[in-house]
């Protein structure tokens, strides 16, 4: 029920969780480099990053807790 992806650009690893609500992507190790969580059943253009709003903090930490589980321990940079 969920799509994952790593991909590794240039000096930072970028990994996201999809699934068929939303996405939830970081870059770097824990999002130090940023954080991103779209809502596709209402932006499915992704064009407001709902992260950093506090009313999305539980479904971020639904979908940080399923990025982890996927990919375990983060490289070392």
């Amino acid at each position: 029920d969920a799509a994952f992806t790593q991909v590794n650009g240039g000096r930072r690893i970028g990994r996201t969780v999809r699934s068929y609500e939303w996405r939830y992507t970081e870059w770097g190790k824990n999002g130090k480099d940023g954080v991103e969580l779209y809502n596709h059943g209402n932006d499915e253009g992704e064009h407001y990053n709902l992260a950093e709003n506090p009313e999305y903090a539980s479904i971020r930490g639904l979908m940080k807790k399923r990025l982890d589980q996927q990919f375990g321990a983060f490289p070392s940079e």
